[in-house]
């Protein structure tokens, strides 16, 4: 014990941060990397504003609406999209390259969340997913929000769902780093939610993109 909290108090002194520990231990990222699942995007959910690729794997947010039908699956609003792949039962894992973006948002949505209008991001709401804002704003959206300062930026952020333990992780990739695990239980089926937010006039035009797992 005396170890324990002599260590700590030498990370203070030097003024290290700390990567934030789960409670429980959680599955180390080889490990999840085996439940990888083929997502891409779909483009009936996609914001007028999103232009995506042709193979439905990344996205980005272009300067203007385009004309799209108000289907009722589409959001209008908030600047996302989900994937095309549904989620209800299992473990699953994809990839996200997130490059110098400025600002974005990674996670899941359930099947039934409001996709109209304005949109509060809360689990309770039906998301799970981490934000950054202004470059090094790293936000998970619980209630209330989290925010958690990383020690190496991510450019390709890992997530890991298993959905009978009710449990979204997210993963520093290139560090092969646990960030951390949202708890919780699924009454419906869940989707990924990729949202690469506004452009800033050219700022945060890069976008993101679903890699394939090596």
């Amino acid at each position: 014990m005396e170890r324990f909290q002599e260590e700590l108090k030498n990370i203070a002194e030097k003024g290290l941060v700390l990567e934030p520990s789960p409670i429980r231990p959680q599955p180390k990222i080889r490990r999840v990397q085996e439940y990888t699942a083929d997502v891409t995007l779909n483009g009936n959910t996609a914001h007028p504003r999103l232009i995506l690729s042709e193979d439905m794997k990344s996205v980005h947010c272009g300067d203007r609406h385009q004309l799209l039908p108000n289907n009722p699956e589409r959001f209008d609003r908030v600047v996302c999209v989900l994937g095309r792949e549904s989620i209800s039962t299992g473990r699953h894992y994809w990839e996200v390259e997130v490059g110098g973006k400025t600002d974005w948002d990674l996670g899941v949505a359930r099947q039934s969340i409001n996709r109209k209008g304005k949109i509060e991001v809360t689990p309770s709401n039906g998301y799970w997913f981490l934000s950054l804002r202004e470059r090094n704003k790293y936000t998970f959206r619980s209630e209330p929000s989290i925010d958690v300062q990383l020690s190496l930026h991510p450019q390709k952020i890992g997530i890991f769902v298993d959905f009978e333990k009710g449990q979204v992780s997210f993963y520093n990739v290139d560090a092969k780093i646990h960030i951390h695990t949202f708890h919780d239980s699924f009454t419906e089926c869940i989707f990924p939610f990729f949202s690469p937010c506004t452009n800033k006039s050219g700022k945060n035009d890069g976008p993101l993109t679903i890699t394939p797992v090596t």
